[in-house]
């Protein structure tokens, strides 16, 4: 899913500043650029393409890069690993969050309440 941003990631989890415009784009970019990868290796399976492409859309038109209003739940679950992954991993500016801290917060949506596809990931996943 983040092929598109491989190099960007690991120099990201280095850097102590903020993103910067050229890297903000870069990260908006990377579902589109991760699939155009997927098939310059021979990738052919659409299921697989539209996952990573939609990995950073939510629902009701608000995420990236195509702001679809659309999006199905193995996106969704897709998503929600990314952001369970990225919450784990330490940062030069930060320790990661425990496994167990960053699978509430993909359980919970932000009224504290959890989400059906929450139930799901925390059952594919444990505690």
């Amino acid at each position: 899913m983040n092929l598109g941003m491989a190099r960007l990631h690991d120099d990201l989890a280095r850097q102590d500043a903020a993103l910067h415009p050229e890297q903000r784009r870069a990260v908006w970019e990377h579902p589109v650029h991760s699939e155009e990868m997927l098939r310059r290796l021979g990738v052919a399976d659409a299921a697989w393409l539209e996952l990573v492409r939609d990995h950073h859309e939510l629902a009701g038109g608000l995420g990236y890069p195509a702001g679809r209003t659309e999006i199905s739940d193995a996106a969704q679950l897709l998503r929600m690993t990314d952001i369970y992954v990225a919450r784990i991993s330490p940062r030069h500016t930060r320790s990661g969050l425990s496994s167990a801290r960053a699978a509430r917060d993909v359980y919970l949506d932000a009224s504290g309440a959890p989400t059906p596809l929450g139930v799901v990931f925390i059952k594919a996943l444990g505690l």
